[in-house]
């Protein structure tokens, strides 16, 4: 339909336009605004950091002998490429995992030879990967970054092959590591947003986590300190949802470093020592080394020196430890640098003694270069040989006014370490330490008054360090060239030489101050200049003055006198528009209102037909419901029958010289089947328990606890000779049933297990566990003793090792007591968290001195309370199994 318009409605048309038209008349009337704005100009305040990327390489102690056991008793090609590949994951000897990526290489060189299937190329390219990773890794740490780079570049080649999103991720910030070591920071940031984007895309939290911290440490290293933090915090929520503790230990302390650079060094403690609290309960020793380690240095800048010692000893004791002869090596450098302070405060007030704390700096940074040397650390080396040269050359500035012959000879060993740096570092590409090295030279030729040569390695460090970034340098090197063009004469450069020195150290220390130092010079210029103007061009000025005032209140007549025009046209035009509207939209309502009226008609037949169709579904529903609980309630029989009755546990447990009340099992499905199960047996004066959690809950965790006790059963009919070996041949097991390979984006099932081996006549127990400790409570201290578990799943896993095998002696009366995760996961109490582990051994410790019913009671009541005692009801979290007995 049309839409028909009165005359009425002609005339509101004809209003609108009338006032448009003088409203536009009036304002093109008023004065034109002036419209230039003076821009703001921000400095970014810089400040000195000299943190490195910190490549942290954490293994755990494995039995290497057992590895070996099972690479030669497996007949399976495939199974032994992945031995070789965890063989050469746990050694710490270069030669070593040279020899098993050779083997490694071969092996599937063969493999490839006799099957070429995808399934078969995946496999044997992302162990071969593995390996050249590997090796670059031990180059890289040589300082031979050139040929690390291109073995990173062929192992990322294999891993785009193959798709692993995830190792290819790995690879780039490898090699942005490297580009950071020879001071392309812009191509380190290449490639550590390359990897960011990748692990984001797959959802790897900690690759993601990773690649904000590398590209934090980036910023910081350009003095960036504000962008820094930005990505360090968003690391630290990325790992504080996923619970990652290791990595928010590792975050921690990189802000700690940032509030350090910035000389926040309250705050800086308080993260680090958040860091050092959190590796302390995860008994992460790198992480606690690390904490004591850059605390330590805090004490140092703050001239705590008794203090910063007892840290830096503390860390070297972990490190020690750990045989983490990198970090030994740079902590050794920090405790040198301790006493090179020392004896820098007291220079003049004691000489002797400045020269005996000068000789302990160097006791040390001699050890740690002597750790370098062997592991063939040459970023570390050149570094150390600075800190050397340092000291000689202090030593020689101390001794020049009393024995300048003994004050050359240092200068000599001084130039010798620069030199020595120097070579290393253009070997490696290190770019930092060859123009700090440069710069240093310089400065000792100068002091010999040999112009030439110092201009020669002063001018070369300027230029690289200008080109790197290396403000610090670029500062030093630019006062080196300043005295020596003094020196020759020429004034000019000199003049501009220092005042590029005195612009980069004023901006070091803070560019802020610079600014507003500029800002009163020129200010302080233009006020003496008006005052010095003669009186008949201040009358002038006055006059103009006047004159603008004058104009400007004209305007303002003028803008007053439009203004309430136009707000009077805009009232009338709003009105117009108003009654044209409401006029309009009547009609329109009307018609609307009809077809609606239509509509509900139409959609009522059809809302019928719906409900009815919706009635049907239901009885559906329902029915297919019942028949699928029906079901779920047989499978729940089955899962009675095959997991051990009563009657046979206490018959096993009768003949194992235990008594049958002194034992209990707390088993809650939080579904009609579980997920977890536990296990009884016995076999030639041996008594096998296990508690285990399988993967999920509900029917697909039910499958899985019957594959395991399925397995287990007829493992223990053979003979062994340890709880981990049984766990061993648990997890072939399961992984050749499950058919798992390891690759991107496989079901990884699998279960946790708390699995104990009992010798009946010598009341020997052996424990071997995979994520579900052990609990047991000496009869004489009642202390309860948490005897850890290793940390994977007896299924196929990244880094896969064999289980360990821990031995304990029991006492006549101790309790022990093995858990699923159940418990201590279940959400409840005042505020819906979690039980936790911590109120679950204290309850352990609490109910030891009652008899097992009366605990098993306990714990039932106490997990009940828990759930639904506090207001909000809450739905159990998982299966719960909790199972104890007592030596009697």
């Amino acid at each position: 339909m049309k839409n028909s318009y009165t005359i009425p409605e002609y005339l509101f048309f004809i209003t609108i336009l009338i006032t448009l038209t003088l409203s536009v008349l009036f304002l093109g009337c008023s004065n034109k605004s002036e419209a230039n704005k003076n821009k703001n100009i921000s400095f970014v305040q810089s400040s000195e950091n000299d943190n490195l990327l910190n490549n942290i390489k954490a293994t755990q102690e494995i039995d290497p002998d057992s590895l070996k056991k099972l690479l030669n008793t497996t007949p399976h090609d495939k199974i032994r490429l992945r031995f070789l590949d965890e063989l050469a994951k746990v050694s710490d000897d270069d030669d070593t995992i040279i020899t098993y990526n050779n083997k490694i290489d071969s092996l599937a060189q063969k493999i490839l030879d006799s099957d070429s299937s995808a399934i078969t190329r995946n496999l044997c390219y992302k162990y071969m990967a593995n390996a050249l990773h590997r090796e670059a890794d031990i180059i890289t740490y040589q300082g031979e970054f050139t040929r690390a780079l291109e073995l990173f570049n062929k192992s990322l080649e294999l891993k785009e092959k193959i798709n692993d999103k995830r190792g290819i991720a790995a690879s780039l910030i490898n090699m942005g590591n490297i580009q950071y070591y020879q001071g392309d920071i812009t191509k380190a940031l290449e490639y550590y947003h390359r990897s960011l984007k990748i692990s984001e895309g797959i959802n790897d939290k900690t690759g993601v986590s990773r690649a904000l911290n590398n590209i934090g440490a980036m910023h910081s290293a350009q003095y960036e300190d504000k962008i820094a933090l930005e990505y360090y915090k968003k690391s630290l929520k990325i790992d504080q949802e996923a619970g990652n503790k290791k990595r928010i230990a590792y975050t921690l302390n990189n802000i700690g470093l940032i509030y350090s650079n910035e000389g926040d060094m309250q705050k800086a403690l308080e993260y680090y020592n958040r860091s050092l609290k959190i590796s302390e309960e995860l008994d992460d020793k790198t992480g606690i080394s690390r904490a004591l380690s850059n605390i330590g240095i805090i004490y140092d800048y703050q001239k705590d020196y008794s203090t910063a010692l007892e840290y830096y000893f503390r860390s070297v004791k972990v490190q020690e430890e750990l045989g983490d002869k990198t970090e030994i090596a740079a902590t050794l450098t920090n405790i040198g640098n301790v006493y090179a302070d020392i004896a820098n405060e007291i220079t003049w007030k004691d000489i002797h003694k400045t020269d005996s704390l000068r000789n302990k700096a160097l006791e040390y940074y001699f050890k740690g270069l002597e750790i370098c040397e062997n592991i063939g650390d040459k970023i570390t080396i050149t570094a150390t040989l600075i800190n050397i040269g340092d000291t000689y050359e202090e030593q020689a500035a101390t001794l020049a006014n009393r024995d300048a012959l003994r004050s050359d000879s240092l200068q000599n060993k001084a130039l010798k370490c620069y030199f020595r740096s120097l070579t290393i570092s253009e070997e490696t590409g290190d770019q930092s330490s060859a123009s700090s090295a440069l710069s240093k030279i310089g400065d000792i030729y100068l002091s010999r008054n040999e112009i030439s040569k110092a201009y020669r390695y002063a001018k070369k460090a300027y230029e690289i360090a200008n080109e790197t970034g290396y403000m610090f340098i670029v500062r030093d090197a630019a006062l080196s060239l300043e005295k020596i063009y003094a020196r020759q004469g020429n004034y000019k450069l000199s003049r501009q030489y220092f005042g590029e020195y005195i612009a980069l150290r004023d901006s070091i220390i803070k560019e802020e101050n610079q600014q507003i130092v500029q800002k009163k010079y020129y200010q302080y210029q233009y006020e003496k200049k008006a005052a010095t103007d003669s009186i008949e061009h201040s009358k002038e000025m006055e006059i103009s003055r006047l004159e603008i005032e004058k104009q400007k209140a004209e305007s303002k007549r003028q803008k007053l006198i439009i203004g309430f025009v136009v707000v009077g046209l805009l009232f009338v035009s709003g009105i117009a528009i108003y009654i044209f509207r409401s006029l309009h939209t009547t009609r329109k309502q009307k018609i609307i209102i009809e077809d609606q009226k239509k509509l509900v008609e139409e959609k009522n037949v059809i809302l019928n037909d719906q409900n009815e169709e919706i009635r049907a579904q239901k009885e559906q529903i329902e029915s297919i419901h019942v028949a699928l609980t029906d079901s779920i309630h047989y499978a729940q029989r089955i899962q009675k029958a095959v997991l051990p009755s009563n009657e046979y546990i206490n018959q096993i447990i009768a003949e194992s010289n235990l008594s049958t009340k002194n034992y209990f099992i707390l088993y809650k499905p939080r579904d009609i089947v579980s997920g977890d199960f536990y296990f009884f047996n016995k076999k030639n004066g041996k008594l096998f328990m296990a508690a285990a959690d399988c993967t999920g809950h509900g029917v697909p965790g039910a499958f899985m606890s019957m594959l395991g006790l399925s397995f287990l059963n007829q493992i223990v009919l053979r003979e062994h000779t340890s709880a981990s070996e049984i766990l061993d041949e648990l997890r072939v097991n399961i992984i050749q049933s499950l058919k798992q390979r390891g690759i991107e984006g496989e079901q990884q099932d699998g279960l946790d297990i708390s699995f104990v081996l009992y010798d009946i006549k010598s009341k020997t127990l052996q424990y071997s566990g995979a994520n579900n400790p052990l609990y047991y409570i000496s009869s004489k201290t009642n202390e309860l003793t948490v005897v850890k578990p290793d940390r994977m799943p007896v299924a196929i896993y990244d880094e896969m090792k064999p289980f360990t095998n821990n031995k304990i002696k029991l006492q006549k009366g101790d309790i022990l007591y093995m858990a699923s995760d159940g418990y201590q996961d279940q959400f409840g109490g005042p505020q819906g968290k979690k039980y936790y582990s911590k109120y679950l051994k204290q309850l352990l410790i609490e109910i030891c001195g009652k008899s097992m019913k009366e605990q098993r009671d306990i714990l039932d009541k106490t997990i009940e309370d828990w759930k639904n005692a506090y207001g909000e009801k809450y739905q159990q979290t998982d299966d719960i199994t909790i199972m104890g007995i007592k030596i009697t």
